[in-house]
């Protein structure tokens, strides 16, 4: 495998949260004119970006520290069987931890009223809160399915090329 590859594998939480850093920076360079003509959108606007950044940008750094202290060669490691890494089993109560927070933000808290806020600036979203916490539990789903099925494959021991 080209040594590119290795280090995309290696490092890619870390790539991850940069290009989530890029995104919402993108995001703030669209909001911003709208909370310039609209002032009371401020604190809103606040919310979706400390929002963002705890769903594109945090995740990815803690899941790339336990992965490098983890001692995994590779991203796939959250689909191992080794559940005597203490550090898998922290990276899985991690991604469900924060499943948990944004199944909270979205369904209890106001995530949905926001984003649906700045829908035009973000762009791609339904027009509806619902339709945008249903987009948002699938999401979660499909996510989830794919860790299990990953992990009951052993994706990681499986494909030697990964390591």
């Amino acid at each position: 495998m080209p040594d590119v590859m290795i280090y995309m594998f290696k490092y890619f939480w870390f790539i991850g949260a940069f290009i989530g850093l890029i995104n919402i920076l993108f995001y703030w360079v669209r909001i911003s004119p709208v909370v310039g003509k609209k002032p009371e959108l401020r604190a809103d606007a606040g919310r979706l970006f400390l929002g963002l950044f705890f769903v594109l940008v945090l995740p990815y750094f803690i899941l790339g520290g336990l992965q490098l202290l983890g001692g995994f060669s590779n991203m796939f490691y959250v689909f191992s069987k080794d559940i005597s890494n203490v550090y898998l089993v922290i990276s899985w109560a991690f991604i469900a931890l924060v499943c948990a927070i944004v199944l909270y933000w979205f369904y209890i808290g106001d995530a949905a009223r926001v984003v649906l806020l700045f829908r035009d600036q973000i762009g791609g979203l339904p027009n509806n809160e619902t339709q945008i916490k249903m987009i948002v539990l699938l999401t979660i789903c499909a996510a989830t399915a794919g860790i299990v099925i990953g992990a009951t494959k052993d994706v990681y021991n499986t494909f030697p090329l990964f390591k």
